[in-house]
């Protein structure tokens, strides 16, 4: 009887772990799949040359989406709307830094009692457009907010900025490159940043040699990113970048992709900051992604089942799901103890 009871509080634990990983999981696809729309959002202000807008939008996400795959990304583009809002820099002024931007600049240092997201802009932005990250700020950030989800990004880029050769593509650099990045994955096995160190990890091993180790070594690597990481789109157009120059002819493209719209993907995540080819690259995307959604509406249509949108049920579905399993198990076990008591009587 005692074997019988093991099993049954196994099963109701089983499935309440079940129903709450489920409700974990759906909640960060649902926050990536947040964070996607804001940096859309951003990119089509910019491009419509609403720079106000586009800012506000752009710091909401790196402040209510830091833990985000993607971060570096949404950073580059809130520096971009940072630089818009000033009238020279509209007109094509970079160097020196226009007033407007340094005075924005300089009372940003001067603010007291900066909050991380103030020393996370200053990083980006204190050198100005073009410039290197500041050092001084990345090192703030991890001694003033070392548990911060922000301290990996700073350790980060405080390691690549300290590679020499900036700019250029050796083996020695790559090799720099490789050793971080494979060392800061192992000793920090759950960072954000898995995927842009996987495919910079990726890209520096075949630098690295030419050899059939090292090729094979980076192949896996992007495996991984595509395995592991499908919400990373830019690293999974990266992956697949990587994979057709690596197999060639033997490399299988896998359904709705191509070159080119990993080509879209790319430019529209990484697009220098000039509004026209913010809106050409943005446009872009945006039809690559309703062609996308046409074909798989097409192919649902010739299997009769309905198209997957990837999300599954609501958060609250699943809550509720793991909420009646919780009870479940808790009257269960209660009814056991009964049981078990009514005996011993």
């Amino acid at each position: 009887m005692k074997k019988k009871r093991f099993i049954l509080v196994y099963v109701v634990v089983a499935l309440c772990y079940a129903g709450i990983n489920h409700v974990q999981k759906n909640h960060a696809q649902n926050k990536i799949s947040e964070a996607k729309k804001l940096f859309l959002e951003a990119n089509l202000s910019l491009s419509e040359k609403r720079f106000a807008d586009s800012h506000g939008i752009a710091e909401k996400l790196i402040t209510d989406y830091a833990g985000d795959y993607q971060i570096s990304l949404y950073l580059r583009l809130y520096a971009n709307t940072f630089y818009f809002l000033d009238e020279d820099f509209q007109k094509g002024m970079l160097r020196p830094t226009p007033p407007g931007i340094q005075k924005r600049i300089e009372e940003l240092k001067a603010k007291k009692d900066k909050t991380v997201i103030d020393l996370v802009t200053l990083a980006w932005i204190a050198n100005g457009p073009g410039g290197d990250f500041s050092t001084e700020y990345l090192e703030g950030i991890i001694k003033r907010f070392p548990n911060s989800v922000w301290a990996d990004w700073a350790e980060t880029e405080l390691e690549f900025a300290k590679i020499p050769g900036r700019g250029t593509i050796t083996e020695e650099r790559s090799a720099a490159f490789y050793e971080f990045c494979t060392n800061f994955m192992k000793t920090h096995p759950n960072t954000h940043l898995t995927p842009r160190l996987l495919c910079i990890t990726a890209n520096s091993r075949r630098r690295m040699s030419e050899d059939k180790m090292a090729k094979d070594e980076a192949v896996r690597t992007c495996h991984r990113i595509l395995q592991d990481y499908p919400d990373a789109e830019y690293e999974c157009a990266e992956a697949r970048r990587i994979l057709r120059e690596l197999l060639g002819d033997n490399y299988k493209e896998a359904p709705g992709c191509s070159a080119e719209r990993d080509r879209i993907i790319t430019q529209f995540y990484c697009v220098s900051p000039e509004p026209d080819k913010q809106q050409k690259w943005t446009t872009r995307y945006i039809q690559m992604k309703e062609e996308s959604q046409t074909e798989q509406e097409k192919e649902s249509a010739k299997s009769d089942s309905p198209v997957a949108t990837g999300t599954g049920l609501p958060a609250a579905a699943y809550a509720a799901i793991t909420i009646v399993a919780v009870t479940l198990g808790a009257g269960l076990i209660l009814l056991l103890k009964k049981k078990a008591t009514s005996r011993g009587k």
